[in-house]
């Protein structure tokens, strides 16, 4: 073997030691063999602590299924509509992916529903779901939570338990909030009850006082808010203003942050959620805090966010066991036997939705507690 020849081995070598394990400039790829290439959306600039915690989810997910054939693209949707068009984009024709776990919110996922089905590579929702993704197209899938459902869930609660006829409603400019307070509203007059104020507030701004002060001329029997800030920031202006109504909301209120931000204010708040906090899922949850805690050597901020992207990873891990084409995986993601994990139970009906039960739950004493009602 000449000099050159050895020099160009040496070379080829070096390059495939440095191929294995790589990670793309732009995105960062979790994998064991580059054999079955997965893609994964989830909102990592913005709402990033969610993000983070659905990457470490991944990260447990992969661990577990010690599959060495399973590469896992992750890219940031940020939960708006252009970036996650941008991420699908690149995942489809520039990796090629076989699925997309993701994106995680209604105002990404519909945006990326068109490339689904153009592409014929199937899409599967994280967190959220809803009515207009279940008319999206036979490639897209949601193992989320319906949005409409968790609203409409409060709105009964509001007056049948709370005995509210009147609510003033606020939400940060955001499709998914948007949704939420419109089916909010819907429900509510429905039963008789009467929206005094229907009221959007600017994402970039955490002063909340403007609305507030209408909502509090307008003296309702609940508000029924719904802030992308996870700090309880609303919640304690509201107290400081001398609001003293019932505040009602949806699952950005069932994160510890709020608590630890809005102290005192934040007693009595109610939220639809995604899970009763209670001592059955605690239970059910602490494998998977254990887990965590193994891995990253911290507590997770939200064990949510980190099982349902468990759970879909483990969820397509066992189709792409005989699944080898993106039809054979949008064929298996329809007819699949349900998938219990840790977030419940994930089990497509005919427009490609699980459907998943919600929860009203509360804070009392700086704790989150389930509360015992269902419609």
């Amino acid at each position: 073997m000449n000099s050159i020849t050895k020099i160009a081995l040496a070379i080829f070598m070096c390059l495939i030691i440095m191929g294995c394990g790589s990670q793309t400039i732009t995105g960062k790829v979790i994998e064991r063999e580059q054999t079955i290439k997965v893609g994964f959306i989830a909102p990592l600039t913005v709402l990033a602590e969610v993000g983070e915690e659905m990457r470490n989810g991944v990260e447990l997910a992969l661990d577990d299924v010690n599959d060495p054939r399973l590469k896992i693209i992750i890219e940031d949707g940020q939960c708006q509509p252009k970036p996650a068009v941008n991420a699908a984009q690149k995942l489809m024709t520039v990796d090629k992916v076989i699925a997309i776990i993701g994106p995680a919110c209604t105002t990404s996922i519909l945006p990326v529903a068109p490339l689904a089905n153009h592409y014929k590579i199937p899409i599967i929702g994280t967190v959220d779901s809803s009515e207009d993704i279940g008319k999206a197209g036979e490639y897209v899938f949601s193992a989320g939570f319906s949005v409409e459902d968790g609203a409409k869930l409060m709105a009964n609660f509001a007056y049948t338990e709370l005995d509210a006829r009147t609510a003033s409603l606020l939400y940060d400019t955001d499709d998914w909030a948007q949704v939420l307070t419109e089916s909010f509203k819907q429900e509510f007059e429905m039963l008789g009850g009467t929206v005094l104020d229907h009221l959007h507030h600017d994402i970039s701004s955490k002063d909340y006082r403007t609305e507030l002060l209408k909502m509090k001329h307008s003296n309702p029997d609940v508000l029924y808010t719904i802030p992308l800030t996870l700090d309880g920031t609303i919640l304690r202006q509201a107290r400081e203003l001398k609001l003293t109504q019932t505040f009602l909301g949806a699952d950005s209120f069932g994160i510890e942050s709020v608590i630890e931000g809005a102290g005192p204010a934040a007693e009595g708040t109610f939220f639809s959620y995604q899970l009763p906090y209670n001592q059955e899922t605690e239970d059910k949850l602490e494998t998977l805090r254990q887990k965590y805690l193994a891995k990253f050597g911290k507590e997770p901020f939200n064990l949510l966010y980190v099982g349902m992207a468990y759970d879909n990873v483990v969820m397509l891990s066992k189709i792409l066991k005989h699944a080898k084409t993106s039809e054979e995986v949008k064929d298996a993601l329809a007819h699949m036997e349900p998938h219990q994990g840790f977030i419940g139970v994930i089990d497509f009906d005919e427009r490609g939705l699980a459907s998943r039960p919600q929860f009203i739950n509360t804070i009392h004493n700086n704790e989150f507690e389930s509360v015992d009602f269902q419609t």
